[in-house]
């Protein structure tokens, strides 16, 4: 159909310039983080997260938490899209 491949087309074009945004940034640092939890029990990598929280941080630690989920509609992105910016988040004492 035209309109998939209009939209399949949309997609990928955004795919290559956040591929190309990604690759200029710098991770943060004096953040611990921890990767590929999964929240459903299904095998699905689709179906796992991250969480990032400040160097130094004890288990006691009573800290704000942000959820960020990303954007696409359920046609485009991983938890990776806004990794950066999670990280940035937990240097200022979040999670």
């Amino acid at each position: 159909m035209l309109t998939d491949n209009i939209f399949g087309a949309f997609w990928q074009n955004t795919k290559r310039m956040d591929d190309k945004r990604i690759a200029t940034l710098t991770p943060a640092s004096g953040v611990k983080e921890i990767n590929d939890i999964f929240y459903l029990d299904d095998g699905h990598n689709y179906h796992q997260l991250d969480v990032y929280y400040p160097e130094g941080t004890a288990d006691t630690d009573k800290l704000p938490v942000l959820i960020d989920i990303h954007g696409g509609g359920w046609m485009y992105g991983d938890k990776e899209l806004k990794k950066y910016y999670c990280l940035e988040l937990a240097t200022k004492g979040y999670v």
